[in-house]
């Protein structure tokens, strides 16, 4: 178990895919429960991938922050003078997807 687990490979298994793995691979009859143990005692424990994140901004905290410029402006008194727009990812099961969104105020 400890050769498997050595693998980077195969890091991540947890006891259901090394029972797998010990039963097929190299013949030795176990159980599931046997197989939680002796990783328990041996300190062999799956390691998860962390979730993507996508990051959009990286943040320079020695400037300065951008000025809310519609809060400063006029109420806009016709339709197109002043938009704002934000972005942001979605995931899908196709993969990640960009959502845009344009709002005139």
């Amino acid at each position: 178990m400890k050769e498997i687990h050595s693998d980077r490979h195969l890091k991540a298994y947890g006891s259901p895919r090394m029972t797998t793995e010990l039963q097929e691979k190299h013949g030795l009859a176990c159980s599931e429960n046997r197989v939680v143990c002796l990783m328990a005692n041996n300190d062999l424990k799956a390691r998860h991938k962390a979730s993507f994140r996508p990051k959009t901004t990286v943040q320079d905290t020695t400037q300065k922050a951008s000025p809310n410029i519609p809060a400063n402006t006029e109420k806009p008194s016709a339709p197109g003078q002043i938009c704002v727009s934000d972005i942001t990812y979605v995931a899908t099961r196709e993969g990640w997807l960009y959502l845009a969104v344009v709002i005139d105020l």
